[in-house]
C-alpha cells in the first residue's frame, strides 16, 4: 500500500500525487494544483455508476471570483460564501 512506509508525522506533508487511493461513485481522473480536480462516475460503484458525464470542482483564488462565476453560470454550485463576497 502507498501509506505503508508514511510516518504519522509525514502524513500532513504526504502529496499522495500518483496512484489516489479511493472508491465511491465518482474516479479522479484530472487535477490541476490550484486550478481544478476533474471526476467520471465509477462503473464498478457497489450502488452503480451516478447519472451524469463528469463532476469537476473548480478551485478558486478568491471568493469574489467564485461568486461571479457562480452568477455568469460558469459553475452550478458553491459549498459556502461568505457575508462580504460582492454581489451585483
Amino acid at each position: 500500500h502507498i501509506w505503508e512506509n508514511i510516518s504519522s508525522d509525514e502524513v500532513t506533508s504526504f502529496a499522495n500525487e500518483e496512484n489516489v487511493v479511493g472508491y465511491g461513485p465518482f474516479t479522479l481522473i484530472e487535477r490541476k494544483v490550484g486550478e481544478f480536480l476533474r471526476f467520471a462516475p465509477n462503473p464498478d460503484y457497489h450502488l452503480g455508476a451516478p447519472k451524469i458525464d463528469e463532476l469537476v470542482f473548480k478551485i478558486f483564488d478568491n471568493e469574489d471570483a467564485l461568486v461571479q462565476a457562480l452568477i455568469k453560470g460558469e459553475i452550478d454550485a458553491v459549498d459556502s460564501v461568505g457575508a462580504n463576497s460582492s454581489t451585483p
